[in-house]
């Protein structure tokens, strides 16, 4: 379940991106670090792992990337962000 969590986050963030993004250069640099701690994360689900993705998506969701994004869709990626628990099971 994590991993479709992981998969449907991903894809709704990038996605999100290239379409609204105003500062290409700093949205690509965001992206990219939301790649990469996702397929960290993916590889070793460990809690670090998953923090780091969190606090990456966390700052997606902060950026001039998501800007045009009404404040119910920005609550939406929040609601998920916050809902990916990183405690050991």
């Amino acid at each position: 379940m994590k991993k479709l969590t992981l998969a449907i986050l991903v894809t709704a963030f990038i996605g999100g991106i290239f379409t609204n993004c105003k500062k290409a250069a700093n949205c690509e640099t965001v992206v990219s670090k939301v790649s990469s701690a996702a397929i960290a994360y993916t590889s070793d689900p460990s809690v670090t792992n998953c923090n780091n993705y969190k606090a990456a998506l966390q700052e997606l969701i902060r950026s001039s990337c998501f800007s045009s994004l009404s404040s119910e869709a920005k609550a939406g990626y929040q609601e998920q962000v916050d809902n990916l628990n990183c405690t050991p099971i």
